[in-house]
């Protein structure tokens, strides 16, 4: 079957089942791991439809992978730390840990505000809300500093000339 309004308007499974190629990545959504990269709606809908499925048709399978999982994550939380942090950074600023780790080294671990070492993990991704583009890295409170002035050069400006005439 070929991609088409009755795959893309399809609700059940066994519909999404039939779904041979996406459009996007061009991918088979067959197995539902190796193709996690697809974001499409369709492939999304058909790795959530597949995964329930294989829930509910291996409770003892998951049963043992989620004490496994769970004993894994205990003995080696920094490892589980930075791949939910990879998760994340991939997800909501679509740059690699290596991405993040070039930058962090380009600042010298510092934050690009106010110049205080951090830890690797500490400094928070900045961008530009408007077009995406990821301007440094900062420390938590400059970052929220940022964003409670709406990221507006006329607030900043309007704060340090506050600051300055009242010493």
């Amino acid at each position: 079957m070929v991609w088409g309004k009755n795959c893309e308007q399809a609700s059940n499974t066994e519909s999404m089942m039939m779904v041979d190629k996406c459009p996007i990545y061009n991918c088979t959504p067959g197995n539902a791991y190796n193709h996690h990269k697809c974001r499409c709606k369709i492939c999304v809908a058909y790795r959530s439809s597949y995964i329930k499925i294989w829930k509910q048709k291996n409770p003892e399978k998951m049963k043992k992978y989620n004490k496994n999982t769970t004993i894994w994550r205990k003995n080696h939380p920094e490892e589980t730390r930075r791949s939910k942090r990879k998760c994340v950074v991939k997800s909501l600023y679509n740059i690699t840990m290596e991405d993040y780790d070039a930058l962090f080294k380009k600042q010298n671990g510092l934050c690009a505000i106010c110049g205080k070492k951090q830890g690797q993990m500490k400094l928070n991704i900045d961008h530009n809300h408007t077009t995406g583009e990821i301007r440094g890295l900062l420390c938590s409170n400059c970052n929220r500093f940022l964003g409670l002035a709406q990221d507006s050069e006329a607030i900043l400006t309007n704060a340090l000339r506050y600051l300055k005439e009242n010493k």
